[in-house]
């Protein structure tokens, strides 16, 4: 092989890297949006609909569901397509289901593309740990922050844009659909990555999830906490705020800082991670930030609340984003993370959407936030039992 021709493959391997990671940045940054741009419209879904109050909270809840109930097929899915190959289906089932919403006038359709595009989000997002294991298992951390840094300011921008795009187009429904655009992109993205991977095609090997790994178990227990933890706070932190006499403009601005503090927490904590073999102090500080920002939410939500909110955000959010770098960094294939991924995705999202639920009517009962928001706190302080116990060496292997 000659000089040129060495070359000429090098090029072509840096141009792929180039692409993979532009395409993870780009399915990142979609892997959110259908669930955030609803809330700010759900008022409108009830006007024009007839919608109450009970079916608007199926809309949110319903495709964290998916994103559980759907994640166990996903190992047997790529072992039989390919991991790019399933992503493409994906990202085109996300694709249908935002785009579906532009007739989301019947309740039917509405409620079925939500459906839809949960299915697409929950495949997706399980193959992630699994691809970047494959290609950049020595930069997981980086790579988990890149994607998971989209997937927050997706969500972030998705939900600002919201009614600034009804009004634009005088329709909720087109505000909801126009989402399908950036879905579309991302699909199209993958394509020329399909072609270039085919190795993992065809594949029929027996598929189970790690049900009777301990480890397994201890990164699925704290990715549930951080999960609950985290759809419970996007449920639940204004209307805390509205509670304690705050204007709605102003819990609203709270969470966007609570947002934007999460977003840095997710580019910059999973890559500093990749620095320590050893994650349980990055683990612990997060959530110990996490927990401090609670407690202050929770007992004097009135005071300090920029800094409540931002430590909040920053300290949850990074505990978040870490359990998705566990999944890749404990298993020491890429088919071994998806199917622990699948394991640990199917547990957390069910818990994550019945969570702000069972909250919502310990709010009622109890008539307050106290309750609700002390039971997450004891809550978080239990994920650090996982994550003490998560030391480097241990692995979840195929043996148990």
């Amino acid at each position: 092989m000659n000089h040129t021709e060495n070359l000429r493959i090098e090029s072509k391997k840096k141009s792929q890297f180039s692409l993979f990671i532009i395409a993870l940045i780009l399915t990142g940054f979609n892997l959110r949006i259908a669930l955030t741009s609803l809330p700010p419209l759900v008022g409108d879904i009830e006007r024009w609909t007839g919608l109450g109050a009970i079916g608007a909270g199926l809309l949110t809840t319903l495709p964290v569901l998916a994103m559980g109930i759907v994640a166990p097929i996903v190992p047997g899915l790529t072992n039989r397509f390919g991991r790019e190959n399933t992503i493409i289906w994906s990202l085109g089932m996300l694709t249908l289901g935002i785009g579906g919403r532009f007739w989301g006038d019947s309740l039917t359709v509405l409620y079925f593309s939500t459906t839809v595009a949960g299915c697409g989000i929950a495949v997706t997002g399980a193959v992630l740990p699994g691809l970047i294991r494959e290609h950049f298992a020595s930069r997981a951390g980086m790579m988990t922050g890149l994607y998971a840094g989209a997937m927050a300011l997706g969500a972030t921008i998705a939900a600002g844009a919201a009614v600034p795009l009804r009004d634009t187009f005088d329709s909720w429904e087109k505000s909801l659909s126009v989402w399908a655009l950036p879905a579309f992109v991302a699909f199209l993205f993958w394509i020329p990555l399909s072609r270039a991977n085919k190795k993992h095609q065809g594949q029929q090997s027996r598929i189970s999830l790690p049900w009777r790994h301990p480890v397994a178990w201890l990164i699925t227990g704290y990715v549930t906490i951080q999960s609950l933890l985290f759809f419970s706070q996007m449920a639940w932190l204004a209307p805390l705020y509205v509670a304690n006499h705050f204007s709605e403009k102003e819990a609203g601005f709270l969470f966007s800082i609570y947002s934007i503090a999460g977003l840095v927490a997710t580019v910059l904590i999973p890559t500093l991670s990749d620095r320590w073999k050893d994650k349980r102090p990055i683990m612990i500080g997060s959530v110990c930030c996490a927990l401090t920002g609670l407690s202050l939410l929770t007992f004097i939500p009135a005071t300090l609340s920029w800094f409540t909110v931002i430590i909040l955000g920053f300290g949850q959010t990074a505990s978040f984003s870490l359990g998705l770098v566990l999944l890749v960094a404990f298993a020491p294939q890429p088919r071994i993370a998806g199917q622990l991924t699948a394991m640990a995705f199917l547990v957390a999202y069910i818990v994550a959407a019945i969570g702000p639920i069972a909250l919502g009517a310990l709010q009622e009962i109890t008539n307050g936030y106290s309750v609700p928001f002390t039971l997450l706190l004891i809550i978080n302080a239990v994920s650090l039992i996982f994550a003490f116990q998560l030391k480097p060496g241990l692995r979840v292997d195929e043996n148990q």
